[in-house]
């Protein structure tokens, strides 16, 4: 008896040790400039890592499913609109970013634009709460955080 609940135990110890972590994330964005604006959530993918859809950016959308340039990224904001991307779970906390392009353009269209393009801004992003204002300062698309992520990173296990 003794011997089957160790043994129980100890698969028990193995797999709760070894589970990924997943964290959560809450973004809120608002559109303070003059412009519509498409936002949306990306993550950095290194090789041989598979394409999360929730986080999906137009080079990930060329690459992987080249049928959609053609339509729209992300999601949409006229001038003074925001929106929530709300309780995103993922098995990564680095490397994900909030992004904005200072266009109306197809999928296909975004991909002319680079890091340094002044009409795309990539902000870094965190487990837990994050909030933003895109403006344009100096004629670049930048993002302000507008202080939402005052409680600790979100850390969620299975």
């Amino acid at each position: 008896m003794l011997c089957r609940f160790l043994l129980v135990f100890g698969l028990f110890c193995i797999t709760g040790c070894t589970s990924t972590p997943r964290y959560v994330f809450d973004v809120q964005v608002a559109n303070q400039t003059h412009d519509l604006i498409h936002v949306g959530l990306v993550k950095r993918v290194p090789p041989g890592q598979a394409v999360v859809a929730e986080w999906t950016g137009p080079e990930h959308v060329a690459m992987g499913a080249p049928q959609l340039l053609g339509h729209k990224w992300g999601t949409a904001l006229k001038a003074g609109e925001g929106v929530t991307f709300g309780s995103r779970e993922a098995d990564f906390s680095d490397g994900t970013y909030l992004r904005a392009y200072r266009s109306d353009g197809t999928t296909e269209e975004l991909l002319g634009f680079t890091q340094d393009d002044p009409g795309r801004a990539d902000v870094p992003i965190y487990p837990g709460r994050n909030s933003f204002e895109i403006v344009v300062e100096k004629g670049r698309l930048s993002a302000r955080s507008i202080g939402w992520n005052a409680a600790a990173p979100v850390e969620k296990r299975k």
